[in-house]
């Protein structure tokens, strides 16, 4: 990981004065409408089958699509250990903790990334991804498309307007993965969501 890529994350990382303030407010945005496209995404992939969420936080994308789509087998990474224990604590109490596993660790690190090639059939990015410098942020795509044995899904900031800000990148996603993943090509891209599916 680079310099530029370990601070923007360690921001991510980095305790809050008034933590479970934040962290309520975070999993409440489940319900905001910059969601919406993914949703959507996720309704024109079904059956998604199992999905691994690389950057959960503390889960809001698992409570919008358990709203919208019911149970299903979701695996979440994150490198904020607080933000999961809270996801898991809110998702056991709503209800639908038991089909949710939560994993501490960094896309970048192989460690945490470890499971079988293919192993869930979607594999999302929401926000994580612009995190990263241009220099790793091909090989978080690397990582995340070994693992998905059907689809990714990516949903980051596209207009170069945020590049730079909040910790922020605005990467070419199209062009980055036809050169680093030419196994996956773009099925879709609207709203602000690209879909790439496995074609070999």
């Amino acid at each position: 990981m680079t310099p530029e890529s370990a601070q923007s994350v360690s921001w991510w990382m980095a305790p809050r004065i008034n933590e479970i303030v934040w962290l309520d407010h975070y999993l409440l945005s489940a319900e905001e409408a910059w969601r919406e496209p993914l949703v959507a995404a996720m309704h024109r992939a079904q059956p998604f089958g199992s999905v691994c969420e690389v950057g959960c936080h503390c889960g809001p994308n698992l409570k919008r699509f358990r709203q919208a789509y019911g149970a299903f087998p979701y695996t979440g990474l994150d490198v904020n250990g607080r933000a999961l224990a809270y996801g898991r604590r809110m998702a056991l109490r709503d209800g639908y903790g038991d089909e949710a596993r939560w994993f501490l660790g960094s896309v970048l690190d192989p460690v945490a990334m470890s499971w079988p090639d293919r192993e869930f059939e979607t594999v999302v990015s929401s926000s994580m991804l612009s995190l990263l410098s241009p220099e790793d942020v091909g090989l978080a795509l690397i990582a995340m498309a070994r693992i998905a044995n059907t689809r990714v899904m990516i949903q980051e900031p596209t207009d170069a307007s945020h590049d730079g800000y909040f910790h922020q990148w605005v990467h070419d996603y199209p062009a980055m993965l036809a050169q680093v993943v030419p196994a996956f090509t773009v099925a879709e891209m609207a709203a602000g969501v690209l879909v790439a599916e496995r074609h070999s």
